[in-house]
């Protein structure tokens, strides 16, 4: 419970840190010649570059140790910021990219975190594939906490900021503040990484039989070919083959999340143009906007999906259901002319999307490709996002220069893409079972699909051996 509330704090304080800054960044990237296309560009590609480094990187060295680092090179980057403050060089954009990519994954890596630390406690559990129920339950509690985490704090750092500071430089030194809180946290709060049990998956040197010194256990597991070629191919190779053990629920996964961000980046470059066409929309509207999804957000991830994983027993049809309320709320919430209307298909979209996401990443722990690996699986479930928001708006403007709608029939068909992968794969890869009809103990599952995985976990795992 104490690394839950911790967790909790650590994902709301970075993510506020990055929000405070949010009302200035307008006339910053303006004085700077950076348009929000250029902005968002390089955002997306430096926070695809740090996700997939800091989830190997975390594997490798343990997730505490990755998330204190990161917290650290933030204040570094915060501090080089207020230096350049006078200097109005295009670098002060950059560095302040850096602690908003490492504080975005902070979440990533506090997912993984727990997911580690339930495997630990439940050390019946010889693979991830034998979740029981309740441990899915637990799992969606702590993913809803880390939702309302984010979207409490996008919705309240504008907020703060705007009744607070004056300016960007005001807004760096209230994120320097909360960044420190966070990384205090991160250093006392969050207890053992329950890593302890993940079996090491690099021989050690055949001429070292000692432990040796800490460098030389980060060289030869960085770059475990070191003497005969170039470490970077060394490390490229280790992280491929890292990522390339992933299970077939995994990569299950991984597609659906793919395909919803790939939806959501094609409707965005439609939505912001259409309700300011219909409606008007000023600033003022936009805040009013974006405080009401992030207030749904919270509901339905840290009430409303909780409920359902302890109440719920039918999980396939109930995202099945999600999946088709996103996609028909967002094609109707374009088309309708009231705004009364819109708010009702968005509020309809944003509180089972929270579920359906919730419910996803709840399943996480069934999938893992091994103990103690989970921070490579959640970052590359992070970088699919980051993907889509670096080649989305690309493939939107090309459907939309064939056909001004054509964007909106492509989200249609990355949800239904989504709608036949559940359809196809759950039973199989993300079915968790429920022992005795009930949600409590950590039973391990005896029925033929949990034997099914947990041989699948074996393959994975003696393949990744060998």
């Amino acid at each position: 419970a104490v690394m839950s509330y911790s967790a909790f704090l650590i994902g709301f304080l970075s993510k506020l840190a990055v929000a405070l800054s949010f009302p200035f960044l307008q006339n910053l990237r303006d004085e700077l010649g950076c348009d929000a296309l250029c902005y968002g560009q390089l955002q997306s590609t430096l926070s695809l570059i740090v996700v997939l480094l800091t989830g190997y990187l975390s594997d490798q060295f343990g997730k505490r140790i990755v998330l204190a680092g990161g917290l650290m090179v933030s204040l570094l980057a915060y501090a080089a910021c207020s230096a350049l403050l006078h200097s109005q060089h295009n670098m002060l954009l950059y560095l302040h990219l850096v602690p908003y990519a490492i504080l975005y994954q902070n979440i990533s890596l506090l997912k993984a975190l727990y997911a580690d630390s339930i495997l630990q406690r439940h050390t019946e559990l010889t693979a991830p594939s034998n979740v029981s129920s309740a441990l899915a339950v637990e799992n969606a509690r702590f993913m809803g906490s880390l939702g309302v985490a984010a979207a409490a704090s996008y919705m309240l750092g504008p907020i703060l900021a705007s009744l607070l500071f004056q300016s960007f430089a005001q807004s760096l030194t209230g994120s320097v503040a909360l960044v420190t809180c966070a990384l205090g946290l991160a250093l006392t709060g969050l207890g053992g990484d329950g890593e302890a049990a993940a079996p090491s998956t690099t021989p050690p040197p055949a001429n070292n039989t000692s432990k040796g010194t800490k460098s030389a256990k980060i060289v030869t597991t960085v770059c475990p070919d070191a003497p005969q070629g170039s470490c970077l191919k060394a490390t490229i190779r280790t992280v491929l083959d890292e990522y390339g053990s992933l299970s077939p629920g995994a990569t299950l996964l991984l597609v659906m999340k793919l395909f919803m961000s790939f939806a959501y980046s094609a409707f965005l470059t439609l939505w912001p143009a259409s309700l300011k066409a219909r409606f008007a929309f000023s600033h003022r509207e936009y805040a009013i906007y974006f405080a009401f999804i992030g207030a749904v957000s919270s509901l339905s991830q840290g009430v409303l999906s909780p409920w359902i994983a302890r109440t719920c027993p039918d999980t396939k049809h109930l995202l099945l259901v999600c999946v088709v309320l996103v996609g028909v709320g967002r094609h109707t919430a374009f088309y309708v002319e009231s705004l009364a209307a819109v708010y009702v298909w968005v509020f309809t979209v944003i509180l089972f999307l929270g579920v359906l996401q919730t419910m996803l990443n709840a399943h996480s722990l069934h999938v893992l490709p091994r103990r103690g690996h989970s921070g490579g699986f959640f970052s590359l479930s992070d970088a699919c996002e980051h993907l889509a928001a670096l080649l989305g708006p690309l493939l939107g403007g090309w459907l939309a220069s064939l056909h001004p709608e054509l964007p909106l029939w492509g989200m249609s068909a990355m949800y239904a893409g989504v709608f036949a992968a559940i359809v196809w794969g759950f039973d199989e890869h993300l079915h968790v079972h429920v022992a005795g009809g009930s949600h409590s103990g950590a039973e391990v599952t005896k029925d033929s699909s949990t034997t099914s995985s947990s041989h699948q976990y074996r393959r994975h795992a003696k393949l990744k051996t060998k």
